[in-house]
């Protein structure tokens, strides 16, 4: 049984801009853990980052490759590791701070993960027909979107979707929170 299969349990976390909403049961374990931890970079550095034109230079600072149609199976179905991939539009606001969160991922977790980016378009909004194909083969019903992908004994599930981040704000309290929840379950 693959992986596919298993795209019923993926667990929604929408961000609002302040703070993060859970919206199905899997994560209601991290959303009571405390945020105020120092953030893993300052604002200044945050908006230098979500300042560049585009979010390939985003994902260029961190050295995240790319993954793509022709890719995807190799890359993240067959990996032997965890792995955690960004759906991003090049564009949009919220697809470069999630960007940088996915890249302070690939920092934290990289000898546990491999970090992929799928480029979903060059603008700052994904086509309604890519939108249903990316929730038809991927689960992801919101843009730009996290999904981490964990590997086991038992068969592969995917664990989490986390969308949008806009502010240093839900940067910091995303981490954080989702940080203790990959440590707690799945490394």
């Amino acid at each position: 049984m693959n992986r596919r299969s298993f795209l019923q349990s993926l667990l929604a976390v929408p961000l609002a801009l302040s703070t993060p909403k859970v919206v199905d049961k899997g994560l209601e374990l991290i959303a009571s853990a405390d945020a105020s931890e120092k953030a893993p970079i300052s604002e200044t550095e945050f908006e230098r980052l979500v300042g560049y034109d585009t979010v390939d230079q985003v994902l260029d600072e961190y050295g995240i490759g790319s993954v793509d149609d022709s890719s995807y199976q190799r890359k993240v179905y067959d990996s032997d590791k965890h792995v955690m991939v960004v759906f991003y539009n090049n564009r949009a606001l919220g697809s470069k701070g999630l960007s940088v969160l996915a890249g302070l991922f690939s920092q934290e977790f990289g000898s546990n993960f491999d970090n992929y980016a799928y480029k979903l378009s060059e603008s700052d909004s994904t086509p309604n027909d890519l939108t249903i194909k990316m929730f038809k083969e991927h689960g992801i019903k919101k843009t730009p979107a996290i999904v981490i992908y964990k590997n086991s004994d038992l068969p592969d599930v995917t664990e989490r979707v986390i969308s949008g981040i806009s502010t240093h704000q839900n940067l910091n309290k995303m981490f954080t929170l989702v940080a203790k929840y990959i440590n707690s379950s799945i490394i």
